[in-house]
């Protein structure tokens, strides 16, 4: 049970491999941690508890403590390749090694602050959920991730260069096709 959340969702399997743990954040509240993954992928996920802890600590410490009582990384099928977020859980598919499963914990554990706490709407303002959230992967990950942040930058700018970007204030449906990327999350 979890109060003052604006979005729910659950996810059931009889084939989970499941990894319950707890957390105890810098003021001494402790949370519970779980992670759901599936067998086939069970060597990608042997860390998995470890991202969501590191996190978790991460994010507190950029952007304020966790408030819930409870999060959840679970591994399903979503027909694309990334992660779905919802206060105090995400769905991932995709994670093709430890190092992009570390990735998708941290970005769609992010949404918790963004999407979850803040309420942003994705929708109407995107760049305040997927902006936010790519701002701090880079700096979670960085030094390694010179090279990803280099075609950020060069997808943004041949969006420039032939004067087919936006503002950053456009909504969601009315961003063409490549801006959704390069201005939304870059």
């Amino acid at each position: 049970k979890q109060s003052l959340v604006h979005d729910f969702a659950w996810f059931a399997n009889p084939d989970f491999i499941v990894k319950l743990d707890s957390l105890t954040l810098p003021s001494g509240r402790t949370i519970q941690t779980s992670v759901f993954h599936l067998a086939k992928n069970a060597g990608i996920w042997t860390n998995s508890q470890e991202y969501l802890k590191k996190a978790i600590l991460f994010h507190s410490a950029q952007a304020g403590e966790y408030p819930y009582n409870h999060v959840s990384v679970v591994e399903g099928k979503q027909g694309f390749s990334g992660g779905m977020e919802y206060p105090t859980i995400t769905i991932l598919d995709g994670a093709y090694d430890e190092k992009s499963l570390e990735g998708l914990i941290v970005h769609e554990v992010c949404h918790n602050w963004y999407y979850g706490i803040l309420a942003s709407n994705e929708r109407d303002h995107p760049w305040m959920d997927e902006g936010l959230n790519t701002y701090f992967d880079n700096r979670y990950a960085t030094p390694s991730n010179t090279r990803e942040q280099e075609m950020e930058q060069l997808l943004y700018k041949t969006i420039a260069s032939i004067h087919r970007d936006q503002p950053i204030s456009t909504s969601a449906d009315k961003q063409y096709k490549w801006n959704y990327q390069a201005i939304t999350y870059y």
